[in-house]
């Protein structure tokens, strides 16, 4: 799944405006996590990532141009949090 999830968001970054909206499942979720860090293929497949139910992360740039996930698990728009 990691490679079809990775040729999804080729397309994706090449056909839509620089922020978008991903609504997903935790598999999908981490696949999405290892094509935007661009792990290497040896170590793809050892790494997940665990996303929480309702939770956002934010996939961006720092300053240096290096890909970072940020606000990971952040739950902090849902009621009581």
């Amino acid at each position: 799944m990691t490679d079809w999830v990775a040729q999804c968001m080729d397309r994706l970054a090449i056909e839509s405006m620089p922020t978008a909206i991903i609504v997903t499942h935790e598999c999908v979720a981490s696949a999405i996590g290892k094509w935007r860090l661009r792990l290497p293929e040896a170590i793809r497949y050892g790494i997940e990532f665990e996303f929480r139910p309702w939770s956002v992360a934010e996939l961006t740039e720092n300053e240096w141009g290096k890909r970072v996930m940020f606000r990971l698990n952040d739950t902090a728009h849902l009621p009581g949090a």
